[in-house]
């Protein structure tokens, strides 16, 4: 379906400037696409997206995780504070286990409401979109255990009219170069991906996936198509 894959690079928590300066040098690098991971306090988190989207600027699009900080309430305020600076998708706004608290956040906000935590399996993705507790959920190839069982999910994903995303986790070019090949081959899948933080691995024994101005290519070797180095 793809060769080119678009990136959502991960922006860690920190300080406002220091998230706006990692923002910036991630624009610099050819990223179109960055999630902002928030979730402390509703007044920092507003302070830290208003310093990265001063930084980066109105094209770039700008994602959203609070790994399940915040009760649905406060989840929603903090996502409507947020939406006039350009928000395009929310990750786990409330725990992975309050799928009301999910249906409520997605009933009540513009924008994607994500599913991660709490969200394994095929049966896991079928419960979410029966309880309508989001609109998208995300499938990553070592949560999920494997390939076969990532296909499934996203069959599942395309009958139930959920929105299909791959998220990342800090691992090896070996793991990202399988999420790129399912990507490539899946058509309910959306992109762009998180399949570009093998970048911040020290010592990667794994070659040949590259991040080239903001998109991996997919390889077109044997097998994944990388190799190890040793």
């Amino acid at each position: 379906m793809r060769d080119v894959i678009p990136v959502i690079r991960m922006l860690s928590m920190g300080s406002a400037a220091e998230m706006a300066e990692t923002a910036s040098t991630f624009v610099k690098q050819g990223f179109k696409h960055l999630k902002v991971k928030l979730g402390t306090d509703p007044a920092v988190d507003l302070e830290r997206f208003k310093a990265v989207r001063s930084a980066v600027g109105a094209e770039v699009t700008l994602t959203v995780d609070f790994n399940g900080a915040y009760d649905a309430v406060t989840a929603v305020n903090v996502i409507k504070s947020l939406i006039p600076m350009g928000l395009a998708m929310v990750e786990q706004p409330v725990p992975g286990t309050d799928l009301k608290g999910m249906e409520a956040v997605t009933q009540a906000v513009e924008p994607v409401v994500l599913a991660d935590q709490g969200v394994e399996s095929s049966g896991e993705v079928f419960q979410v979109a029966a309880t309508n507790s989001a609109n998208a959920v995300s499938i990553k190839l070592l949560k999920f255990g494997g390939l076969q069982k990532c296909m499934a999910a996203a069959r599942v994903c395309e009958a139930a009219g959920l929105i299909c995303h791959v998220g990342g986790m800090g691992t090896s070019s070996l793991i990202d170069a399988a999420q790129a090949h399912f990507i490539s081959v899946t058509p309910s899948v959306v992109t762009p991906s998180e399949v570009g933080e093998f970048e911040a691995l020290e010592g990667d024994l794994v070659e040949g996936l590259e991040v080239v101005n903001g998109n991996v290519r997919v390889p077109t070797g044997p097998g994944l198509g990388v190799n190890l180095t040793v």
